[in-house]
């Protein structure tokens, strides 16, 4: 099968427009083809695929000791950039909007920006309640680049025998999914990192649901 010229030219012309961003050297760079026929790439610490590039770029989450962190790499297509970024801005400031990405049993607004998402999880000894309030940022840069940043702004927690208990203390789960610009669509970077403050063994389990918000996210984008 022979490639179209158009094609080549498509990916140096992104490829020039992603100067220093992650995309700019290295895995990231040699995935732009890829991710722009549609593919999806993602590096686990729990398989060990991160490298040091991801790791660096963790750091700004603040998340000194992760028991679970990801990365994952899409190509969003532009539609009407505009009306991708106020989709975004919609979502930022109300995140029941994220409902149909059906991580959470339920997902409620408390406030601008803020919401509760409530779940059951398999636990040790049965099915266990789980919520996690999250609050969000939205910024854009002069490059026209746009981050979206989700924290946990109180403990997740989980439902005992009696009472609550921690999961993750304040601020020790954080989601960063950046939008870098190109001629022809949108390069997407998504970071996602968490330290648990009891039960370990759930740390996948919590990361695989941010992880499942950025691919709807991005799916969502690509037909706004």
């Amino acid at each position: 099968m022979t490639v179209p010229a158009s094609s080549f030219a498509a990916e140096r012309d992104d490829a020039t427009a992603l100067r220093g961003t992650p995309f700019e050297h290295g895995v990231n760079a040699a995935a732009l083809g890829r991710l722009m026929n549609g593919a999806t790439v993602r590096r686990t610490s729990l398989d060990g695929t991160m490298n040091a590039d991801d790791w660096a770029r963790m750091q700004s989450l603040g998340v000194e000791h992760a028991h679970s962190a990801a990365v994952a790499l899409h190509f969003v297509p532009s539609t009407v950039p505009a009306r991708q970024i106020a989709r975004l801005e919609s979502l930022a400031r109300a995140i029941v909007g994220f409902a149909p990405a059906g991580v959470c049993d339920r997902l409620v607004s408390e406030g601008d920006g803020r919401g509760l998402c409530t779940s059951t999880v398999d636990g040790p000894i049965g099915k266990v309640d789980v919520r996690l309030p999250v609050v969000t940022q939205l910024t854009q840069g002069e490059d026209g680049a746009v981050h979206l940043v989700m924290r946990n702004m109180r403990p997740v927690e989980a439902k005992g025998l009696l009472s609550w208990s921690p999961l993750v203390a304040t601020n020790h789960l954080a989601a960063a999914v950046d939008f870098y610009p190109s001629p022809t669509g949108w390069f997407v970077y998504t970071r996602v990192v968490l330290e648990m403050a009891d039960h370990e063994s759930s740390a996948k389990t919590l990361s695989d649901a941010f992880l499942k918000l950025d691919a709807w996210l991005c799916a969502s984008l690509a037909h706004t």
